[in-house]
């Protein structure tokens, strides 16, 4: 009888094995109504070499699609309930949290400031740390689990997207799109896929510190400009070393805009408030806090226009601009990088102030 009981057990861990770790493949993956994906490289250490990996299929990963109002900001409520023709907000959380996290509840309520109806992505079985039932992973592949599933998440919540366009008479102009870390950069595939599929291209998409380092060198895999009408990004951990060279926010520009407050993460300290360079994850959580408050106060985040990423303090061809860090930022036509400098306190208007005051 113990036999027999050790032979469920080990039948019940291999299941759940495969079912959970992302394992090499050597050939395409095709699902219905998300398409086909080929195999990608993804380098799991520096020092070794790349390993092709595919995507969970969408029955494993099950993201799910809460709806939320500005009346009602925690009240989770069925997409059903969306009346028809209203702007559209889209929060979507990074790696490992999930849509109840703090961090992607104030991402939430930030986006119902300024849309009446936000839908949450939560996608946790695709990115989160093995915290459910039946999960196994192993820690060195949980970046490259997060990165790979994204792009399968992104084309199914594209066709969800899809569905309310024409279910609820939405204009795609209307649609903004809001995400952080991992979230924002799939923002990339969402977008490429309704553009693909479904000949739709969002209004607006607003992405805070976009995960890295497995999108570097493959543009295919990154966000763009072309990926709605407006974008715009905010850099907080661009030098923060996870595994040299690896980073934890992505360093190059993304967008029509792409802000890099306090340098966008310093190479010796990290963001204000955030301690010493060791804290990686304040400041790459740091993007969220500075955005909720251009968009909750009447601080004017002002910006400096450079034509370099590095050394901004010291460049002289930098200029003062009228384009404002956050939600606001599209009432300027310019494009470029912009740079800030925000104190410990972004919600104290005596603390944000324009780079040519210091």
């Amino acid at each position: 009888m113990l036999l027999i009981q050790q032979t469920v057990a080990q039948r019940v861990f291999l299941r759940n094995l495969t079912q959970s770790v992302v394992l090499p493949c050597l050939f395409r993956v095709c699902y219905p109504d998300v398409g086909c994906f080929s195999p990608e490289t993804f380098e799991l250490v520096p020092i070794l070499p790349p390993v092709a990996v595919c995507p969970h299929s969408p029955s494993f990963i099950r993201p799910k699609y809460q709806l939320y109002t500005a009346n009602e900001p925690r009240k989770a409520k069925p997409l059903t309930e969306l009346p028809n023709g209203v702007p559209l907000g889209i929060s979507v959380h990074g790696f490992t949290p999930t849509a109840n996290s703090s961090f992607t509840q104030l991402m939430k309520e930030s986006l119902l400031r300024v849309r009446p109806y936000v839908m949450t992505i939560d996608w946790d079985r695709g990115a989160k740390n093995g915290d459910y039932a039946g999960s196994f992973t192993i820690p060195i592949l949980d970046g490259v689990i997060a990165a790979i599933n994204l792009q399968m998440v992104g084309r199914v919540s594209a066709n969800v997207i899809n569905t309310l366009i024409h279910e609820r008479n939405l204009n795609p102009k209307d649609i903004y799109y809001y995400g952080h870390s991992f979230g924002a950069q799939m923002g990339h595939h969402v977008s490429y896929w309704l553009r693909k599929t479904h000949g739709i291209k969002m209004g607006r998409m607003t992405t805070l510190d976009p995960g890295a380092p497995f999108f570097y060198g493959h543009p295919e895999r990154s966000l763009s400009p072309d990926d709605a009408d407006y974008t715009d990004c905010i850099h907080s951990s661009i030098y923060f070393q996870l595994a040299v060279p690896h980073t934890v926010g992505y360093y190059l520009p993304v967008a029509h805009k792409d802000f890099y407050p306090n340098g966008g993460g310093d190479l010796l300290w990290a963001m204000p408030g955030c301690g010493g360079n060791f804290l990686a994850w304040c400041s790459h959580f740091k993007a969220l806090i500075y955005y909720d408050a251009a968009i909750g106060s009447s601080c004017p985040f002002k910006t400096l226009r450079c034509p370099r990423i590095a050394n901004f303090e010291v460049q002289e061809d930098c200029v003062e601009t009228d384009t404002e860090l956050g939600f606001r930022s599209i009432q300027t036509k310019e494009r470029g990088i912009y740079f800030s400098k925000i104190d410990e306190n972004p919600y104290d208007c005596n603390l944000t102030q324009s780079l040519k005051s210091i």
